[in-house]
């Protein structure tokens, strides 16, 4: 966990935080309760529904961590393209589908964040549903 808590915006239950992270277009932070630093990861669903991408932001955007296919065990695999397995963002989003993407989900010691934008289409939300979940009206309906 790298940067300090200055833009974040919801934090969302762990149900809540499952069901963003798949919704498809979802960018978000995974929070440290310990250390009060977060990173900032984007996951990007494939048109046919069957891969996740993974982005961590750094100083230059975002750059490629891996892909998990959409299949249980949730696993986050390395890309050819894709950061070192033993980098912090690595580990990060790998304990994050593991706890999220399994079928008992938890967050013990971290805290998932959205940043008012829906995770389907990238809107902003403006409904109090919506940001508490996450995800905006229309796109909840799908």
């Amino acid at each position: 966990m790298t940067h300090t808590h200055s833009h974040l915006q919801h934090k969302l239950s762990v149900d809540n935080a499952a069901s963003f992270l798949y919704s498809g277009n979802a960018l978000f932070s995974i929070k440290s309760k310990a250390s009060g630093k977060h990173m900032t990861f984007k996951v990007q669903r494939t048109k046919d529904a069957r891969m996740y991408f993974v982005s961590v932001l750094n100083g230059e955007g975002f750059t490629y961590v891996g892909y998990v296919h959409a299949d249980l065990p949730m696993k986050l695999r390395k890309g050819k393209k894709g950061v070192g397995e033993n980098t912090p963002s690595f580990k990060t989003a790998d304990w994050l589908f593991r706890h999220l993407g399994g079928l008992e989900k938890n967050l013990k010691g971290a805290e998932f964040w959205h940043h008012g934008i829906c995770g389907r289409c990238g809107r902003p939300l403006t409904d109090p549903t919506s940001i508490e979940r996450g995800i905006g009206p229309v796109c909840h309906r799908y």
